[in-house]
């Protein structure tokens, strides 16, 4: 009895802390990876830069200011909660976001729910 209740031990153990989750969700890459200007030709040219550790999406001609948070991966939240708008990087070969998507919210809900934008040359 006592070695059976040796080998439960660990296993319940291990099952324990693989259910505590304590990492929020964080990018794939590094943030120079998506870093720059990227244009549609209908909407212009948006901008994503660093400020303290947090990706920001820059449009239009006040240059709207939006925090991109991470969901996982090259996709990151338009949304505190997580459940807005998603912007989801297109990375090459080379490590490289060549693009972005942003699917769904108002901001660009006059061209559709999946909008396209491409890197510019830096």
């Amino acid at each position: 009895m006592e070695a059976l209740a040796l080998t439960k031990t660990p296993m319940a153990q291990a099952d324990a802390s693989a259910s505590v989750q304590t990492d929020s969700p964080h990018a794939a890459r590094s943030q120079e990876t998506y870093i720059g200007n990227y244009s549609n030709q209908t909407l212009g040219i948006i901008n994503i830069s660093q400020s303290n550790g947090t990706l920001i999406l820059y449009s239009g001609p006040g240059r709207l200011k939006m925090p991109l948070l991470p969901t996982g991966g090259d996709s990151f939240s338009l949304s505190k909660t997580g459940t807005g708008p998603v912007v989801t990087f297109q990375v090459d070969n080379e490590g490289k976001a060549e693009s972005v998507q942003i699917q769904g919210g108002r901001l660009f809900d006059l061209f559709g729910n999946n909008v396209l934008f491409w890197r510019t040359t830096d």
